[in-house]
């Protein structure tokens, strides 16, 4: 079967039973673990009910949790719901549907909302459903449509993550209200399968990183970035017969996994020149306590030597660049001087470090790249 390019909205389908036991072969082959969505949209309790019991016992250790829906705040624009379908019409569906599933699966654990935006909705759901969810969901999307002339990679990397940055303060009052941890759980790009010249290219490895680190900076759990197929967003594409290949967007995920197992750090940074808007720091501790930097910079010409101070005593800072020819580059990012193999392994050919002298090193970080800088 050929793989769904992502190029034009899917095809209704429907879940068969063999559907759901070749996603238990496919997250035992991956070791991944699973969030499942029941339909709101056009399913009954019953058979949301019925769904779930199948799934639970298919999936077994592998399912983490149900979530209700799939971006019911558009179920008014889209004909799944009348236009005033509001929160409030919402959540008395989720509590049926809730209450439905869990008499048919007692120990069945619930996130969401799993909403389109990042509003609203999820302080209210907070409120509400605190004591009935584990984990709180939304969705976004830098960009979209893919066929709107004005979603380029200049917007995605200036003024797309604004829509995010305002977002974050309902996510914060959600988290702080119900005290339950938060999730992107689905993002990416430019939505409808990402835009070619854009989701495929360096430029969305840099902007990946950066919306990762946002959220870990602010407290967030984690993210699903969203992908398949052939689909330009996708962080890996290809098959199994022809193999794969890992995609611009995955090297930035690949930056962002040095730092697991660390805590984010506050830290200053003094810009004199260039466009600070396309400049960003993040600092963290990492798991063996060592001071770690990530500098993003966005800009395609504008290079920048830092001089960077941290509290620790050692002689040479390690240095790890995320790199490509340009922006727009779609085939050439290195990670650490080394491509990701065809297999996904990845092997750094040389370990680049800069020596620290009385607690500060200087570091040159070129245009269109990014670097972590790890004390130790």
């Amino acid at each position: 079967v050929n793989p769904d390019k992502g190029h034009k909205p899917a095809p209704p389908t429907q879940t068969t039973p063999q559907a759901i036991r070749n996603l238990r072969e496919f997250l035992d082959a991956t070791g991944w673990r699973c969030y499942y969505g029941l339909n709101l949209g056009k399913g009954t309790p019953q058979q949301a009910a019925d769904e779930a019991a199948f799934v639970a016992k298919t999936l077994g250790d592998r399912l983490v949790l149900f979530q209700i829906g799939n971006e019911a705040d558009l179920y008014h624009q889209n004909g799944l719901r009348p236009a005033n379908y509001d929160y409030a019409a919402f959540a008395k569906d989720w509590q049926t549907f809730h209450d439905a599933v869990k008499a048919s699966v007692p120990m069945a654990k619930f996130g969401g909302p799993d909403t389109a935006g990042v509003g609203v909705w999820v302080e209210e759901f907070a409120k509400q459903f605190s004591n009935q969810v584990e984990l709180l969901t939304t969705h976004f999307y830098a960009e979209g449509p893919p066929n709107d002339p004005r979603m380029t990679l200049d917007h995605l990397l200036d003024s797309a993550n604004n829509r995010w940055d305002n977002g974050t303060p309902h996510v914060k009052a959600a988290m702080a209200s119900s005290h339950l941890p938060y999730r992107l759980a689905e993002t990416n790009s430019c939505y409808s399968g990402g835009k070619q010249g854009v989701s495929n290219t360096f430029g969305a490895s840099l902007w990946a990183a950066d919306l990762m680190l946002k959220i870990a900076d602010f407290g967030g759990s984690g993210i699903n970035f969203h992908g398949g197929g052939y689909g330009w967003y996708a962080p890996i594409v290809g098959t199994i017969p022809n193999g794969f290949v890992a995609r611009p967007e995955y090297y930035g995920m690949l930056l962002f996994s040095q730092l697991l197992g660390g805590r984010m750090m506050a830290s200053d940074l003094d810009v004199s020149a260039g466009k600070a808007g396309r400049l960003k720091t993040y600092a963290t501790r990492g798991a063996n306590g060592a001071p770690m930097v990530v500098v993003l910079n966005k800009d395609a010409t504008q290079s920048y030597q830092f001089k960077i101070q941290a509290n620790a005593h050692t002689e040479r800072m390690k240095v790890q660049r995320l790199i490509a020819p340009s922006l727009e580059d779609p085939a050439d990012t290195t990670w650490d001087a080394s491509p990701v193999g065809a297999s996904g392994k990845w092997m750094p050919e040389h370990t680049e470090q800069v020596p620290v002298r009385n607690g500060s090193a200087v570091c040159e970080i070129s245009a269109c790249s990014a670097a972590l800088l790890t004390w130790g």
